[in-house]
């Protein structure tokens, strides 16, 4: 998970709690293993490499950062099991001794990387920006759908390390919903739109709550149009659609009425409405809005480029 503000990792303190918690994950008891075993260990194979992070190593950020990726080449968890013993029956060197203890670590911290991985690839399909903010606001954490709305710089934007906007009517909007749910109960939802010019605006989502034993807010940001235009394409698989009817039905669920998507499209609204009733006897629809519903409810994805984040 990426930790954009440079602070103590929010998600990393899953460790925390008595050692009696019965309600403790597995990962969570790994974690507390390595904090207990594998530090002491790694002091004791290279006494004098000491790091930046040393004082931190036993902390809880210390442990998020192992889970942060793979272990390398030169790394402690890079040992792949004890060599065979030298001759002569003397006792296991440590080195083999922490590399025997290191290998069933090594391979469960894969399992968790790739299990974490394939939950990240999962989130980065949806057609909704997700972002994860710490209890200042200070984000976190986005999936690539988010990341693409602040790449573009269409109207939303990272100020401070927190959300923000070009328009000031959009700053205020946003500040205001950040404050509201800062001291609303858990679990409260609040919402706002992003208003963007000639776009539909964005609908951005926000709530408090727990993720695992952290506080954070969480925010939901849906872009009608985009939601909207990838529906189309599958209306005429869903529906025999032709092209142009998909087109048209899109237009509609973006909020066009007929005489603008007539204009859109070069044509008159007379021909509009004849494709827009075969649109409906196509989709069993009688009204108009029951074109837009069907095609917003659409369940709709977005692929990674490359099925992976970075």
């Amino acid at each position: 998970m990426q930790d954009r503000t440079g602070k103590e990792p929010l998600l990393g303190d899953v460790a925390a709690g008595s050692d009696d918690d019965a309600a403790r994950s597995g990962d969570a008891q790994l974690m507390t293993f390595l904090q207990m075993e594998l530090f002491t260990g790694i002091e004791a194979v290279s006494p004098g490499a000491a790091s930046s992070d040393e004082a931190g190593a036993g902390s809880v950020r210390g442990i998020g950062r192992l889970f942060s990726g793979r272990p390398g080449a030169g790394s402690p968890g890079a040992c792949h099991g004890p060599e065979e013993h030298g001759a002569g029956g003397q006792d296991e060197p440590h080195e083999e001794m922490m590399a025997r203890r290191w290998a069933p670590i090594v391979e469960r911290m894969d399992q968790v990387w790739q299990e974490h991985g394939a939950l990240l690839g999962l989130v980065d399909m949806a057609c909704v920006g997700m972002f994860i903010f710490d209890p200042e606001a200070h984000l976190v954490f986005s999936n690539r759908f988010g990341e693409r709305i602040l790449a573009t710089g269409d109207e939303l934007k990272l100020g401070g390390g927190k959300l923000s906007a070009t328009r000031a009517d959009n700053v205020v909007r946003i500040g205001q919903l950040f404050t509201r749910m800062a001291s609303a109960p858990l679990w409260t939802v609040g919402t706002t739109r992003i208003e963007r010019s000639p776009a539909s605006p964005y609908i951005l989502m926000l709530t408090r709550c727990m993720l695992r034993r952290n506080e954070a807010l969480v925010a939901f940001l849906s872009d009608i149009d985009q939601r909207a235009a990838v529906a189309s394409e599958m209306l005429r698989e869903l529906y025999g659609l032709g092209r142009a009817e998909a087109e048209i039905a899109g237009a509609m669920a973006r909020g066009m009425d007929l005489e603008a998507i007539a204009e859109q499209r070069r044509t008159s609204v007379g021909t509009v409405r004849n494709q827009v009733k075969a649109i409906a006897a196509k989709m069993d629809c009688t009204r108009q809005s029951d074109i837009i519903r069907r095609v917003l409810s659409i369940p709709i994805m977005c692929h990674a480029p490359d099925g992976r984040r970075d």
